[in-house]
């Protein structure tokens, strides 16, 4: 996921031309993750919502019945944007990393915690594992007689 670090590290309000070349090809593939994996969104529907809100976009609905198609005409749109209105596409890029700093920010922290968790092992995975080197050493005393 080194891409959408490198996403989110780029200033979306420079104007600079390869900043914003950057940024377009940046997006490509962070947006190619939010459609076309349903890790953000499970349902097709469900990406109505993100287009409206974060790309500022109202698709007709039968670009939802296919991720593929409804990604490939958002990065066609973005294209448009980057050459004919720089400051939209800005906006868009800003909106794109926002969605994203405030969905892996969530994704962090929860990963810490379940490391936390698995850092402090219950008295039942010792159990477990106790158990476990029992039947190995069992099955073991039986192979070597």
């Amino acid at each position: 996921m080194n891409y959408i670090r490198d996403f989110l590290e780029i200033n979306s309000k420079d104007t600079n031309e390869e900043v914003i070349e950057n940024l377009l090809f940046l997006s490509v593939a962070v947006l190619s993750e939010i459609i076309l994996d349903r890790l953000h969104f499970e349902k097709n529907k469900d990406l109505k919502e993100f287009t409206t809100e974060i790309l500022l976009e109202s698709y007709k609905d039968y670009l939802f019945d296919s991720r593929p198609a409804l990604y490939a005409r958002i990065i066609k749109d973005l294209r448009d944007y980057k050459m004919k209105n720089q400051d939209h596409f800005l906006q868009l890029e800003q909106n794109i990393q926002e969605f994203l700093s405030t969905k892996y920010n969530e994704e962090f922290e929860g990963n810490i915690q379940n490391e936390t968790s698995k850092k402090t092992p219950s008295g039942d995975n010792k159990k477990q594992k106790n158990g476990n080197k029992k039947v190995i050493e069992g099955w073991r005393s039986i192979i070597e007689s």
